[in-house]
């Protein structure tokens, strides 16, 4: 079986960071109107998954060019403030003309990088020496929350899902393994698939 090609995704790192007591959001979206660097803002009420009463400040930031396993990728740079002390960045970098072999490369290449680590602090600064007066009692914590999003759009061609499930090991990305896993864990992991 040939293995597909993405014609459209991209790999969404975030990051979460305890930046303070509490974020006026308003100051945020005020502090905002005055940068330069800031693209858009937005406030939903409602995500997917979670309801805000009062929902975070979005926006993006500057774009970056990163070097990954050598392929230089144009990374989207956004940010999330929330009203109870949170700052979340997120690095989107897209992914097209890639087999599966590739982008589970470029995956576990990200996995534990410290240029992508010590980009999402760097971001974390600017953000802070932007925002710091909207924020209540500024201290960051040392500790941060991070996880990866993959997320695939569209391949070269049309597949059913058990197709695209033998073609690619989604345990392994899952779980950030290089080695392929024991059969009871792959089916564990995806008996919810």
């Amino acid at each position: 079986m040939e293995t597909p090609t993405i014609r459209s995704g991209r790999i969404l790192i975030y990051r979460l960071y305890d930046v303070a007591f509490e974020i006026d959001l308003s100051k945020v979206e005020e502090l905002l109107q005055r940068e330069s660097r800031r693209l858009s803002i937005r406030r939903k009420p409602f995500g997917k998954a979670f309801e805000f009463a009062n929902p975070p400040v979005s926006f993006q930031l500057k774009g970056i060019v990163q070097e990954i396993l050598g392929e230089p990728y144009c990374i989207n740079v956004y940010c999330k403030a929330y009203d109870y002390g949170v700052i979340s960045i997120i690095l989107d970098i897209p992914v097209s003309g890639m087999n599966i072999p590739a982008f589970e490369a470029l995956s576990f290449g990200l996995e534990d990088s410290a240029e992508m680590a010590g980009e999402c602090r760097a971001q974390l600064e600017q953000v802070v020496s932007i925002l710091s007066s909207a924020f209540t009692d500024l201290q960051i914590s040392r500790f941060e929350e991070d996880y990866t999003v993959f997320l695939i759009e569209a391949f070269d061609r049309p597949m059913e899902a058990d197709e695209f499930l033998d073609s690619c090991d989604v345990s392994r990305l899952l779980l950030s393994e290089v080695r392929p896993l024991a059969g009871r864990i792959t089916e564990e992991l995806l008996a919810g698939r």
